[in-house]
């Protein structure tokens, strides 16, 4: 009986959405400005559609459409991650916990807001030509030179591991120069230590994460704030105590991304979350 209510819920959603739409008008939808949105490290992709969908919800703005796409160098991670996306495109209300069966669903609106598309492939990120070719082709199919947005989440050791100093540098300087918002949670120094403990518990080969071959990780959250500042992005200074309405933007800002976070919030895994903007030329 639980499923079947929801199923209802659901169905009274869709039918909802499709008959505030116009069948016959386009025009509206191709009027909309695309916004950009790349998670480089999307796993399955379950961040990659909750902060497309929660980055939407703060915009509140119907003339934006978001679009996604999630690169990840597992294939496996991948596959599950288009298989989730089938099914969790969207923010469902009948998802929520309401009893009221009497409730319109078109009331939800305010509620919910929708990604336009998203999309996942595989990619390694250490390799100059791939990145470069997914994430251009991408970007030429609407038209646009930057994403507005990238995210990398703990992502960034292992970049680092197997690309050696210059290969993080490089892979910086990729996607500074596809983004205007950069996202991104370093892994700290200590994980580097903790990384063939790890390794040993999965039967996989140990790697050389010494400081000799791995200059930049002495500091590594420093050294990544200076890397990105040399190639013209600025740390985001968000007030978190500031109660901001962001209802009236007609774009895509850092409080959608970092509510309630400042410059130094930190994840679940104790771990800073950094939000940077390009420099204004």
């Amino acid at each position: 009986q639980i499923r079947e209510k929801k199923r209802t819920k659901r169905d009274k959603a869709v039918k909802a959405e499709e008959e505030r739409k116009p069948q016959t008008d386009n025009s509206a939808k191709r009027n909309k400005r695309k916004l950009l949105y790349c998670d480089l490290g999307c796993n399955e992709g379950d961040l990659t559609l909750a902060l497309g969908n929660a980055i939407m919800a703060e915009t509140c703005d119907p003339m934006i459409s978001l679009y996604c796409l999630g690169l990840d160098i597992d294939t496996e991670l991948i596959k599950r991650a288009k298989s989730k996306n089938k099914q969790q495109h969207v923010y469902s209300y009948a998802s929520q916990e309401d009893d009221d069966e009497d409730k319109d669903p078109s009331s939800m609106e305010a509620q919910v807001r929708y990604i336009e598309e998203a999309e996942f492939d595989a990619c390694d990120f250490n390799n100059k030509d791939e990145l470069l070719l997914k994430s251009k082709t991408y970007l030429a199919r609407f038209d646009v030179e930057r994403f507005r947005l990238i995210s990398v989440f703990s992502t960034t050791m292992w970049i680092h591991i197997h690309g050696g100093d210059k290969g993080l540098v490089d892979f910086f300087q990729r996607i500074c120069s596809m983004t205007d918002y950069l996202l991104l949670e370093p892994q700290p120094s200590k994980c580097y230590r903790s990384v063939n403990v790890r390794l040993r518990k999965l039967w996989r080969p140990e790697v050389d994460v010494s400081t000799e071959r791995l200059e930049l990780r002495e500091n590594i959250e420093y050294e990544v704030d200076r890397i990105l500042k040399d190639f013209g992005f600025d740390k985001v200074d968000v007030d978190v105590d500031a109660n901001v309405d962001v209802s009236h933007k007609a774009d895509i800002n850092e409080h959608a991304y970092t509510q309630k976070k400042d410059e130094t919030s930190r994840t679940a895994w104790k771990r800073k979350l950094q939000l940077y903007r390009r420099r204004e030329t």
